[in-house]
């Protein structure tokens, strides 16, 4: 029977290039999301899950890039041309990787909630907004208030540490 637990560190969407080294080869690819313990790489490179992964991420704001070892626990089809993808548990993460990591994490959300703020307000300083947009990882357009708004609360529910389903040992 599955097993439902709950997500052990926020997880942030990211749309960022990488390189990850996989069996001795290097691979460029995309991020997209992050956590303190683990990723989820877009690519179509064929991987297998148990095996040994570098990644090498760049994230916005920060001058070197951030290198992680992980396992990969999950393979992943994703639907409409996206490519395929696998998930990584990190397994050595520096400390101040870690705090990169985390500083990046926290930052986003704090500019997303900033965001709901100021569109919650009867009128909007759009100038905040749009200082603030190029800080999250939405595309800068020209977003009407209602368009923009329901972004950023399907954003902020997407935040929240989720439940995970996994295989029960007794099943």
């Amino acid at each position: 029977m599955p097993e439902i637990t709950d997500r052990r560190y926020m997880r942030m969407k990211v749309l960022r290039p990488l390189s990850f080294t996989y069996e001795d080869e290097t691979y460029e690819a995309e991020l997209r999301d992050i956590s303190l313990c683990g990723a989820l790489v877009i690519s179509d490179v064929p991987v297998e899950t148990g095996r040994r992964v570098q990644l090498e991420i760049t994230l916005p704001e920060t001058a070197e890039p951030v290198r992680v070892n992980g396992k990969i626990v999950r393979l992943l089809s994703l639907s409409a041309g996206l490519g395929n993808g696998f998930g990584v548990d990190f397994t050595v993460v520096s400390l101040s990787n870690r705090e990169i990591i985390d500083g990046y994490v926290r930052s986003t959300f704090r500019h997303f909630r900033r965001l709901q703020f100021e569109l919650s307000k009867f009128d909007v300083d759009w100038d905040t907004v749009n200082r603030l947009i190029p800080h999250t990882y939405l595309p800068v357009r020209n977003y009407s208030a209602e368009t923009l708004r329901s972004l950023v609360t399907i954003e902020l529910e997407s935040f929240r540490l989720r439940k995970v389903v996994s295989a029960s040992a007794n099943g």
